[in-house]
């Protein structure tokens, strides 16, 4: 019986990670990505996508995608393997790209949540992030409204 070896440290996702964050993606995602999108996203520039590892055998438990906009940084995409939730997996991802921002100066972080989702809310609201607009009608698969948060890098005036 081998030992399995988790971690919530997020590292930066490799090439070699596609395939599994796509996995993830359809467990985690109504409207997962195309995997070649997903591959031309994480080796493209102005962007950073960060992953947790479930075990040593490269399975994944966690990702998050995101892209640099003039002044702050707008997480994409998050997810986290259903069997994986309520671990602070979600957390420490959240928590990578706030301080990366904060480290390259950017003014803050951006994202839209399902306006359904409220355990995703309530642990963006915990990382400090306010309620910003809605974009109605935002996801394709039900037409479900967008809270827009944002998180000002600490400090600063918002």
């Amino acid at each position: 019986m081998s030992a399995v070896v988790s971690t919530r440290q997020p590292r930066p996702a490799r090439i070699h990670d596609t395939r599994e964050i796509a996995r993830l993606q359809v467990e985690c995602n109504p409207i997962p990505w195309r995997e070649r999108l997903l591959m031309q996203t994480i080796i493209g520039t102005n962007v950073v996508a960060l992953v947790t590892d479930a075990d040593v055998t490269g399975t994944l438990s966690g990702y998050l995608v995101a892209q640099r906009l003039p002044d702050e940084w707008h997480v994409l995409d998050v997810g986290v393997s259903v069997e994986k939730r309520r671990q602070g997996i979600g957390r420490a991802l959240v928590l990578a790209i706030i301080a990366h921002a904060a480290e390259n100066g950017e003014h803050g972080v951006l994202l839209e949540v399902r306006a359904s989702n409220d355990g995703a809310i309530a642990l963006y609201r915990e990382l400090g992030f306010a309620h910003n607009g809605l974009r109605p009608g935002y996801y394709s698969d039900n037409r479900e409204d967008a809270l827009v948060m944002y998180r000002v890098r600490d400090g600063l005036a918002s």
